[in-house]
């Protein structure tokens, strides 16, 4: 090949490059999101994301969903905090205050085991650790809405909502694990 038919292979293969990054990305999110529980969370979420370049994997777009759940965590913790430094504890009974304290605990094991799921490969030898991982930030916020249920004369929990948000990112990001584990 000449030099005139390696430049013509260099504009071709930056061509196609540049048209990958163009729209694969999209396709990727597409793809993947459709496997999940929840197709439009997984696509808003990953969508929003500024970070082009983790929008072209599933790997990459773990990154992004448990960013995002570690933000809603966090979100959920502070939300505790403040109900408990409140001197009258919002008007909280006891039982309320301790399904506080608990899911506190919960959050901040949430957020630990989130900071350290590593998705750079997700395979079989990776998905179990990821999976224990990223469940615990799934079953936090669960246990925590049943603590506010299970016991009795307690106030209703002021956090379902950030609950369900947090478990929601948790399941989607758990399924698109299990397709990359198996």
């Amino acid at each position: 090949m000449g030099c005139g038919g390696a430049t013509m292979v260099f504009f071709l293969v930056i061509g196609l490059v540049l048209q990958a990054k163009a729209g694969g990305g999209d396709d990727v999110v597409h793809k993947w999101c459709k496997i999940t529980p929840n197709y439009d969370l997984c696509t808003s979420i990953i969508k929003a994301d500024p970070r082009t370049q983790l929008k072209q994997s599933p790997n990459g777009m773990c990154v992004i969903l448990r960013d995002r759940a570690v933000v809603e965590v966090i979100a959920a913790d502070t939300m505790v905090s403040r109900y408990l430094n409140n001197k009258t504890k919002a008007g909280f009974n006891k039982y309320g205050v301790e399904c506080l304290q608990e899911c506190a605990g919960f959050y901040g094991d949430a957020i630990y085991d989130l900071d350290i799921s590593d998705f750079t490969i997700i395979n079989q030898t990776t998905y179990t650790p990821l999976a224990v991982q990223v469940g615990s930030a799934y079953d936090g916020p669960k246990t925590c809405e049943e603590c506010f249920t299970e016991r009795p004369g307690t106030t209703p929990s002021p956090l379902t909502s950030q609950n369900h948000n947090i478990q929601n990112i948790s399941q989607i990001i758990l399924s698109i694990l299990y397709l990359l584990g198996n």
